[in-house]
C-alpha cells in the first residue's frame, strides 16, 4: 500500500501597518511563542487579498485595505512550528485604521512595533526574514537578485 501522499499548504501572511507606521505582529503557541504575522490558509475558491482581509479579521479584530502583495516564502517543515507541516506563504502588507486589537485564540499578546525595531524582538524564523527583507527594500539596500 502507498503511503499518503503530503502536499505543502497555500497560505497568506499580512504584515499590517497603522497610521503610525507600526507593524502587527503576534506571539502565538503555535510558533514556540515567538512573534510572527497573521495569516493562514487559503480555503477553496477565495482569492489571496480576501484571505488576507478574513484571516486578518479572525485573528485580530481587525479591517484591513491597500493590499498589495510583498513576498513569497517557502517553509518546508519549520522546526519552530507545532506539527509537522510545508507551507508556501504568499506574504502582504496592508494597511489599518485602528489599533485596538480583539486577539483570537491562536495569539497569546500582540505588539504595535517600528520595522527596524520589530528584528530585536523574539520572531519565528520566517518573520525574520520576511522583516529583514522589508528592512531592506525600505532602506533601498535590496538585491533583488539574490536567487531567492
Amino acid at each position: 500500500m502507498k503511503a499518503r501522499e503530503r502536499f505543502p499548504k497555500v497560505v497568506v501572511g499580512a504584515l499590517v501597518f497603522n497610521k503610525k507606521g507600526e507593524a502587527l505582529l503576534l506571539k502565538t503557541h503555535k510558533w514556540g511563542n515567538k512573534y510572527g504575522l497573521a495569516g493562514g490558509k487559503v480555503r477553496y475558491g477565495e482569492t489571496l487579498k480576501e484571505a488576507v482581509k478574513r484571516e486578518v479579521l479572525e485573528e485580530t479584530g481587525l479591517a484591513v485595505s491597500e493590499i498589495e502583495f510583498f513576498i513569497v516564502q517557502q517553509m518546508a517543515r519549520p522546526k519552530e512550528f507545532y506539527k509537522d507541516v510545508h507551507f508556501i506563504a504568499i506574504n502582504f502588507l496592508c494597511k489599518t485604521s485602528k489599533t485596538k486589537v480583539t486577539l483570537n485564540e491562536e495569539s497569546e499578546e500582540y505588539v504595535w512595533v517600528k520595522p527596524e525595531v520589530s528584528l530585536r524582538l523574539e520572531l519565528n524564523a520566517p518573520t525574520r526574514e520576511f522583516m529583514r527583507e522589508y528592512v531592506k527594500r525600505k532602506s533601498g539596500k535590496a538585491n533583488y537578485c539574490e536567487g531567492r
